[in-house]
């Protein structure tokens, strides 16, 4: 519950405070109304788009609607925004947890191509 709150929060920055739509996107989230949060997050044109599908993987995730938020995330991970090796981590997360190993170390191997996130995705690798 606590990480939840914390990707809440997260969601705010930085632009709930000058956005209104993303504000009433996360007050929907925080409301646990995390489909409607998804739907609405597609409507702010202020954010980038990879942003925008990020964010909408996120809250779809938390409702429950891991196959969508897959497919969102397989776009942005297959992308060249700077959330592809983020995308690609939690997908890696999402195949281990399904007892996927060899999906999940392709999309750690992904992940780990990028600097940021190599210490992450190889400590993924090593789990599973």
């Amino acid at each position: 519950m606590a990480e939840a709150q914390e990707d809440l929060e997260y969601d705010l920055r930085p632009y709930a405070a000058t956005v209104p739509e993303l504000r009433r996107a996360v007050l929907a989230a925080a409301g646990k109304d995390f489909t409607k949060a998804a739907r609405m997050v597609q409507g702010v044109d202020e954010l980038p788009a990879a942003s925008r599908d990020y964010l909408e993987a996120r809250y779809l995730l938390l409702a429950g609607k891991t196959r969508k938020a897959r497919k969102k995330l397989e776009k942005i991970a297959g992308g060249d925004s700077a959330l592809a090796p983020v995308a690609a981590l939690q997908l890696g997360e999402m195949a281990l947890a399904s007892k996927q190993k060899q999906d999940a170390l392709e999309y750690f191997e992904a992940a780990s191509a990028h600097q940021v996130w190599c210490s992450s995705a190889h400590q993924g690798m090593v789990d599973s």
